[in-house]
This record gives C-alpha cells, sequence and structure tokens, in this order.
C-alpha cells in the first residue's frame, strides 16, 4: 500500500533542510560582523620606549587598531602613552549596533551610541575608507570611499546612484571600518611620495567622477572607462590607476577586499577586524 505521507514528509524534510542551510549561513555572515580580540596582550612596556622597533608596530596594530603613523602621532602628543591604552581597551570593546536597511536586499550595520563611534585622528587626500558592516543576503562584500580632505569624502554608495561627495565622520558609526592610506613602495612606483599621489587620486575623485552612476559591471565590458559608470571599490582603483598606482589586485570586478589584497595600501587606523586582515 502506498505510503499516502510520503509526500509530507519530504516537504517537511526539505523545508527542514533549507532552513539548516539559511541558518548556518546567516550564522556565518553574523559571525564576521565584528571581530575583536579573544585576549589582551599588555602594551604598558611599549609606551615607555624612546624607538619602537617592527615588532613593536606589530603588536601595537594588533592591539589597538593603530597603524604605525597614528602611533607615532599620539606619542608625539602629550598625553599619546595613555591615549594608546585608552585606544586598546576601546579595540577590544564590541560596540552595540544595529542592521538597518540600506537598499532593496542591501542591509547595514551601525553602532547604536554616539560614544562609540570611532574618531580618526589623521585624515588626509587619497586615504581609503572601507567597512565590512554591509551585505547582500549572506554576502558580506563590504563599501568602501576615498577622502577628499579632512572632512569630506567621495563614494558610490548604490546602484543607480551618482557619486557624490558625504560625510567622513559618518563611517566612525560603522562597528568594522579600516583607514588605509597609500605605501611608500607603491608611491614610489609612480615616481612620488604618499601624500602627492593621495591628493592627486583625490582630485581626480573630484574631478573626473562626481555625478557618474553606480553600476555592478564597472570596470568590465568596457564600462567605467567608455560610459561615465563606476562602484565603490571601482572609484578608488580608477583615481590611483589614472596616475600610475595599481590599487586592486584584480580589474574585474574591483572589490573592498581587492583593495586590500593590492598591498598597495597601509592600515592608519581600524576596528572590528579580525588578525587575517591586520597581517595580509
Amino acid at each position: 500500500m502506498k505510503d499516502q505521507r510520503a509526500p509530507f514528509r519530504r516537504a517537511v524534510l526539505f523545508l527542514t533542510t533549507a532552513a539548516c542551510f539559511f541558518a548556518v549561513l546567516l550564522f556565518f555572515c553574523e559571525s564576521r560582523a565584528v571581530t575583536v580580540p579573544k585576549t589582551e596582550r599588555s602594551i604598558a612596556a611599549l609606551t615607555e620606549k624612546e624607538a619602537l622597533s617592527e615588532e613593536d608596530y606589530r603588536l601595537l596594530l594588533e592591539e589597538t587598531g593603530l597603524g604605525r603613523e597614528t602611533v607615532d602621532l599620539l606619542r608625539s602628543r602629550p598625553g599619546g602613552d595613555a591615549a594608546l591604552l585608552s585606544e586598546q581597551k576601546r579595540f577590544h570593546q564590541r560596540p552595540d549596533f544595529d542592521c538597518r536597511p540600506l537598499t532593496g536586499v542591501t542591509m547595514m550595520e551601525t553602532v547604536l551610541r554616539s560614544e562609540d563611534a570611532l574618531v580618526f585622528y589623521d585624515l588626509r587626500p587619497g586615504d581609503v575608507l572601507l567597512t565590512f558592516s554591509t551585505h547582500t543576503l549572506f554576502y558580506r562584500h563590504g563599501h568602501c570611499a576615498i577622502v577628499l580632505d579632512d572632512e569630506t569624502i567621495a563614494e558610490a554608495v548604490a546602484i543607480g546612484r551618482p557619486v557624490a561627495v558625504t560625510k567622513a565622520a559618518k563611517w566612525g558609526f560603522y562597528p568594522t571600518v579600516l583607514q588605509l592610506r597609500l605605501s611608500e613602495e607603491a608611491a614610489a612606483d609612480a615616481g612620488m611620495t604618499p601624500a602627492k599621489a593621495g591628493a592627486a587620486a583625490a582630485e581626480r575623485a573630484e574631478t573626473e567622477f562626481l555625478g557618474d552612476r553606480y553600476s555592478l559591471f564597472a570596470g568590465g565590458f568596457g564600462r567605467g572607462e567608455e560610459t561615465d559608470e563606476t562602484q565603490c571599490a571601482h572609484l578608488i582603483a580608477a583615481c590611483y590607476a589614472g596616475i600610475g598606482v595599481t590599487a586592486s589586485s584584480r580589474t574585474f570586478p574591483a572589490t573592498p577586499m581587492s583593495l586590500l589584497k593590492s598591498g598597495a595600501f597601509d592600515i592608519v587606523q581600524c576596528r572590528g577586524v579580525g588578525p587575517e586582515l591586520l597581517r595580509r
């Protein structure tokens, strides 16, 4: 006799399997939302040293989220040692944040309390701001922008929208954020200093890309070269490519991760990211 409940059982099995699959995807996506160090290593001895070694700078980056230039900047100021210790505590704390729709199925995570917002110590033209606090469904693709000056950035936000000038301070409300700066080696390959190259890239963003429309296909099929189209990572890669700097590990598609993997940038300041990005 045919089991009349077999189709029902198969449907239940299918729905249960699908639910488990999406639960795993959701857990994987959300588990990467913010990463904080599991243990806190002492940096007190480093605050008393006159000169720091490469190992010291590496430890401070992994404990405070501050790169070499920012560490040196703080150490040159009165109370800089206390500031380093304070940044270590901040770096080890997971901020409270929520997840809200950005456009359609794309979501954006935002820190809830203003006192938990990251304050950038030293923004310069050409610096890159990058976050992994945006995701579409279960794909944590991230977002990025290029700094124009110490208060403003140029960014391509969403499909169909034009590249616009916005405030840099809002990036402090992402629970994950990296501030990147062109390295001396990458700038030297183009015959410039990082400051000169950054200023040139920022000028290209402001004079050549403002108003260009966001397109996922920018950088491929002639899009973005023969048409006025771009997207967040392509914008940065194209600004630097125009001055002879390869800022993305691949031409298409350029992504926030491909910018990181290019090796062209140093970390200036960051939070909420794992050691695999700090040690790249």
